[in-house]
């Protein structure tokens, strides 16, 4: 059951194309399922799909989620309910405690041997210390996802095989090692191209751009950001074209190509408009303005930053807003947390009542046996004794009436 679930879980995360009507049609599902493992199944896909397009995670069915794992008492399948609660909790800006989540669920998965979901955990810690700039961090934890990686006849080997790659190339670009990237890079193309995966393809194109950029080969650069731009219009993903455009736009904007910065700049805001993403929509307009005032086009510069000031002040409103919902969120992870380790103290201490019952009965038992034996050992010395003391008597009769006969003879 599990593996079925992992399997095709596994492939939906590398699926960008048509998520809405897949989202929708699972959830339908969603609402006339009551066996608890299929619920499991739907509800990680759809939150799966969720991550995988960058749309807002449903809270509720993160809780869902763990709460299904917990009711199903399964190792596995927790660790995937906080490897969720992680992602959320990542997507808030609250790392630490995405952090936390992903560590809690490492030794259910290591219990479960679910090689495929360790992984998938350590190389999620390794990108979120890329994240916080913490290096050391990311480098051990990602060759500690490399370590765990399935074995090479699964069908997901690539697919995580990936994963590692994306992480080292961003580790070297962060620490501007270009040339130590490229190996990864191409690693990355190839996986992309034979899984024909979105999801692997565009990073392996734009990061590829990124890093011809900083070796300053800004043709090879200018090649794969035309070619990631072509593949991120094809697809409705706005956390993989938004990650893309963080890349290619600033390259526009330093190569001096205003018009086209300009151009993916809008897309970008109407998409963040679209979806009400905050963290897409700032983006846009610092790149607006950005463009804007380096065409000395001070009007315009001078509307986007009003424009990103009222933003940046929605943003606060709401960011406070998604702080209460964040601890809301993690307050009833933590009640269903300490409901499920309520319910293994008091089967534990069921199970400690059982054993000194029966330990009880067995030293009962033991007592009473010894107690037998004893009295057996008794019984068994005093007709004994009797037997002795009934032979003697015999003897000393036996004995005392043939001296008689004898004196009597010898008379």
């Amino acid at each position: 059951m599990k593996d079925i679930i992992l399997v095709f879980t596994g492939f939906i995360s590398i699926a960008c194309s048509g998520q809405t009507r897949f989202a929708d049609s699972l959830t339908n599902l969603l609402k006339d399922e009551r066996v608890p493992v299929n619920r499991f199944n739907l509800l990680y896909k759809i939150l799966e799909d969720e991550v995988n397009t960058g749309t807002n995670i449903d809270t509720a069915m993160c809780i869902q989620l763990l709460s299904l794992a917990q009711v199903l008492k399964d190792d596995s399948l927790t660790a995937i309910a906080y490897n969720m609660a992680g992602s959320y909790n990542a997507r808030k800006g609250d790392y630490t405690t995405a952090l936390d989540y992903l560590f809690k669920a490492v030794p259910l998965a290591e219990k479960a041997k679910d090689k495929r979901r360790i992984s998938s955990l350590y190389f999620d810690i390794s990108l979120t210390y890329i994240i916080l700039k913490n290096m050391r961090e990311a480098l051990y934890y990602n060759y500690k996802g490399a370590e765990n990686l399935p074995g090479k006849s699964s069908p997901l080997y690539d697919f995580m095989a990936a994963q590692f790659d994306r992480n080292m190339v961003r580790y070297y670009l962060q620490l501007h090692k270009p040339d130590s990237a490229l190996p990864y890079l191409r690693h990355l193309e190839q996986v992309g191209i034979k899984l024909k995966a979105p999801v692997i393809r565009l990073p392996s194109l734009f990061l590829s751009g990124a890093a011809y950029a900083q070796l300053d080969n800004n043709k090879a650069a200018s090649i794969y950001f035309s070619k990631a731009a072509a593949l991120a219009d094809s697809i409705s993903s706005i956390g993989l074209i938004w990650t893309n455009d963080k890349y290619y736009i600033p390259y526009l904007i330093r190569e001096g190509n205003y018009n086209g910065a300009k151009k993916r700049a809008l897309v970008l805001l109407k998409l963040g408009q679209a979806h009400k993403n905050w963290d897409v929509k700032l983006t846009a307009a610092d790149f607006l303005r950005t463009i804007f005032d380096k065409t000395s086009q001070l009007d315009s510069a001078y509307y986007y930053l009003e424009a990103e000031t009222s933003m940046k002040d929605s943003f606060l409103v709401e960011n406070n807003n998604d702080k209460a919902q964040l601890l809301a969120f993690n307050e009833k992870l933590q009640k269903i947390e300490e409901q499920r380790r309520n319910e293994i103290r008091e089967k534990q201490q069921e199970q400690n009542k059982v054993l000194v019952i029966a330990g009880l009965g067995i030293a009962l038992l033991v007592i009473l046996f010894l107690y037998l034996l004893r009295k057996r050992r008794r019984e068994m010395l005093h007709k004994l004794f009797w037997q002795r003391e009934q032979i003697s008597r015999d003897l000393h009769d036996n004995v005392g009436g043939q001296l008689s006969y004898v004196l009597y003879s010898l008379d």
